[in-house]
């Protein structure tokens, strides 16, 4: 995937390599490694939802995925902040953050089932309408192949592919 830690930026509110940033701002201060993450709650104080998105272009269709990140933050709302992976627009793994998680980065990871031929993978992290989550090194890792969507390790998946 295009720049998972974040260091590359088009302006103050466009990661390079993420293709959805809305309400997500350049974060020097509160970050996990390096000297960037993401901020989805931008302009702070303001309760506007937050998307922050990439459409995967170096995914091989037969290997299972690791979708990881490091997150810290906060709803004001009972809505859950989440991380997903779609494929053709449909959710196939999701992870729904408790609230909060301070004051420091937690890692989270999910298994992603087998990529099918032909299908678009996209990335997606939506904050609700109130709080502030920050986001750094985001990762998409080959794990191996898969039969009937189950991991079978050893051979067959590039291991350097789609990764941070």
């Amino acid at each position: 995937m295009a720049n998972g830690s974040f260091d590359d930026w088009d302006s103050a509110n466009e990661p390079s390599g993420w293709n959805i940033a809305g309400n997500v701002g350049e974060e020097t201060k509160n970050v996990h490694t390096l000297g960037f993450s993401a901020n989805l709650g931008t302009p702070t104080g303001v309760d506007n939802p937050a998307k922050l998105g990439q459409t995967l272009t170096e995914v091989k269709c037969g290997c299972c995925y690791r979708f990881e990140f490091h997150a810290t933050g906060h709803n004001n709302s009972e809505d859950a902040f989440r991380a997903q992976v779609l494929f053709d627009g449909s959710v196939v793994t999701e992870v729904l953050l408790p609230s909060p998680v301070e004051p420091q980065y937690s890692y989270f990871s999910a298994y992603v089932p087998c990529v099918p031929p032909g299908v678009t993978v996209d990335i997606l992290f939506i904050k609700p309408g109130a709080g502030t989550w920050f986001i750094d090194d985001v990762g998409f890792i080959a794990e191996g192949p898969c039969t009937g969507g189950y991991w079978h390790p050893f051979g067959g998946c590039d291991s350097g592919v789609s990764t941070v």
